[in-house]
């Protein structure tokens, strides 16, 4: 003979609710918050354990299901440590001029990392700006036509000088798309 099944649960059998006239108040806002975690013993000695870690390098990572509160509860560990500690100063990291892949850090006194960081984004701000004005002024285009002048006498006159004395020898400096040919010359014609 098979096993008889259970008798099925009505829905008001499977939830049960509370009468709010036996409450002392309307909301829970009166009520204090939960000064311990419940049921979690060994993840609160785990936390203190970590939190109280001097030594450098030392992480606190949470592992368990979404929506259990591991962040809630670390940070409110977190929080009662951090009231009893000097304010540490802030850690701002700047590009290494010698080793790009190697940051410095600048320990700055606590609260003044953003401050340096915006002062720093209107500092490249105002170099950007004035190094396009510095390039886009006439007096920086005239000085690059005198230079460009200057260079294009000091690289014609020694070509000028190999011209003349390939031509005592009958011989003709000619100028090509890319660079220079020497060629024989009979009677001022290229041979």
């Amino acid at each position: 003979m098979a096993d008889a099944l259970p008798e099925p649960l009505s829905a008001a059998a499977l939830c049960w609710s509370c009468n709010p006239a036996g409450l002392d108040s309307a909301t829970t806002a009166r009520l204090a918050d939960l000064d311990r975690v419940i049921g979690q013993e060994r993840v609160v000695e785990a936390v203190t354990f970590a939190i109280g870690m001097e030594a450098p390098g030392h992480n606190l990572y949470a592992l368990g299901p979404e929506g259990i509160g591991k962040q809630s509860t670390v940070r409110r560990f977190l929080d009662a440590r951090a009231a009893t500690r000097p304010v540490p100063p802030d850690l701002c990291y700047v590009a290494s001029f010698d080793d790009q892949h190697a940051p410095n850090a600048l320990h700055l006194p606590p609260g003044r990392g953003r401050a340096f960081a915006h002062a720093m984004d209107r500092f490249i701000d105002d170099c950007r700006a004035s190094l396009q004005n510095a390039f886009e002024g006439d007096a920086y285009r005239t000085r690059r036509q005198i230079l460009e002048e200057e260079l294009k006498d000091r690289h014609e006159e020694p070509l000028a000088d190999i011209e003349r004395d390939a031509g005592r020898h009958g011989i003709g400096l000619l100028r090509t798309p890319i660079g220079f040919a020497l060629a024989p010359v009979h009677g001022g014609e290229v041979v």
